[in-house]
C-alpha cells in the first residue's frame, strides 16, 4: 500500500476550486455514510468529521473535512477531496475527476504510481482519471509553524529549527514593511498591547472561534465549492488581521526592551524595537511545552489588536464632522 501525508493548513485547497462549476451538496447526517454495492447517489457529499463507505457509485464530488475517513471501493464521478482527513482507495476502486489532499493521509492499495513528480506536485495512478495532488512542498514550515518548537522534536532538530528560524525572518521583513508604509497605524496599535492583553486574547479567540464556527456552518447548508470559498476568505482574513497584529506585538515588546536606549544608538527606534521585540519572541517560541504556547497567545493579541484597531477607526470615521 502505498501512502501520502500532509499537515498543511486545511483551508488552502479553497483557492483551488474556485476555477471549478458549483455543485450542489447533499445533507447527510448520522456518524457514518454508506453507499453501498449497486446503490447510486447524486450530487457532491460533504462530511465534517465523519466517515464515508463507498462501493458503488458517487455521482459527483466527495469532500472530507476535520478528521473523517473514507474508503472508497465504488466509483465516484468527479473529485475527492480531502481537508484534514484520511482516505483509503482499494484496487478496485475508481474516480474519474483529481484527489487532493491537504492536512491527511491518502493510501492507495496499488503498485506504485506510473509516473509522479516531486513531493508537491501530481502523481498518477491506476484508479484515478485526473491527478493526485498533495500540498506537501509546506509540510516542513507549516508544521514548525503550527508546533513552533523544534526542540520537541530532538531528531529533526536541525531541519525543523532552520524551518523556523526562516519562518521568524519573514515574518521580520513583514514587520518592516509594515512599520515602513504605515508606522503611525502600527505604532497606536502596538500602544493598545500595554495594559489589555488579556482582553485582546479573548477578542483574537473569540474571532477564531467565530470564524471556525462560520466554516461549519456553511459547509452544511452551502454548495462543497461555495462553502470552501467561504472558508478560504475566513482563513486569509484571519491570516491579514494575525499578521499586522503580531507586528504590533513585536513592537509593543521591543519597545520595552529599548525603553533606555539612547538617540543615535543602534537599539534606538521603532525598527529595531520590532526586531528586538521578533528577536525575543521567537527565541522563547523555540522553546519546548511553554514556546507553543506563548506563541499561540501572541498569535491571539495579535489578531485582536487588529479587529481593536479596525474597530476604534470605524467609530472616528462614523463620528467625524461632516
Amino acid at each position: 500500500m502505498r501512502r501520502r501525508r500532509t499537515r498543511a493548513p486545511l483551508l488552502l485547497a479553497a483557492t483551488l476550486l474556485l476555477a471549478s462549476p458549483i455543485a450542489r451538496s447533499e445533507d447527510v447526517s448520522g456518524s457514518e455514510m454508506r453507499v453501498g454495492k449497486g446503490e447510486t447517489r447524486t450530487g457532491d457529499v460533504v462530511l465534517l468529521g465523519r466517515r464515508f463507505l463507498l462501493e458503488g457509485e458517487l455521482d459527483g464530488s466527495l469532500v472530507l473535512v476535520g478528521g473523517g475517513h473514507a474508503t472508497v471501493s465504488g466509483r465516484i464521478r468527479r473529485d475527492l477531496i480531502l481537508l484534514g482527513s484520511d482516505a483509503t482507495v482499494r484496487r478496485d476502486a475508481h474516480i474519474d475527476g483529481d484527489v487532493l489532499s491537504v492536512g491527511g493521509s491518502l493510501a492507495f492499495e496499488e503498485d506504485p504510481p506510473a509516473a509522479s513528480s516531486d513531493a508537491s506536485s501530481a502523481g498518477r495512478h491506476a484508479q484515478v482519471g485526473g491527478s493526485v495532488r498533495t500540498v506537501s512542498a509546506l509540510e516542513a514550515a507549516v508544521a514548525t509553524e503550527l508546533q513552533t518548537s523544534p526542540a520537541a522534536s530532538l531528531a529533526r532538530w536541525p531541519f525543523l529549527l532552520s524551518f523556523r528560524l526562516a519562518i521568524l525572518l519573514g515574518w521580520l521583513l513583514v514587520s518592516l514593511l509594515l512599520l515602513a508604509l504605515a508606522p503611525r497605524a502600527l505604532g497606536e496599535a502596538a500602544g493598545r498591547v500595554s495594559g489589555n492583553g488579556a482582553f485582546l486574547a479573548a477578542l483574537g479567540a473569540t474571532a477564531v472561534l467565530t470564524a471556525a464556527f462560520a466554516g461549519a456552518l456553511a459547509l452544511s447548508v452551502l454548495p462543497s465549492r461555495v462553502a470552501l470559498a467561504v472558508g478560504g476568505f475566513l482563513f486569509f482574513l484571519l491570516l491579514a488581521a494575525k499578521t499586522c497584529g503580531i507586528s504590533a506585538v513585536f513592537l509593543a515588546a521591543g519597545r520595552r526592551l529599548n525603553a533606555g536606549a539612547r538617540r543615535g544608538s543602534p537599539l534606538f527606534g521603532d525598527p529595531a524595537a520590532a526586531a528586538l521585540g521578533l528577536v525575543g519572541l521567537g527565541a522563547v517560541s523555540l522553546l519546548p511545552g511553554v514556546g507553543p504556547l506563548l506563541w499561540g497567545v501572541a498569535s491571539l493579541v495579535g489578531i485582536g489588536i487588529s479587529l481593536s484597531a479596525a474597530a476604534a477607526r470605524g467609530a472616528r470615521v462614523a463620528l467625524a464632522p461632516s
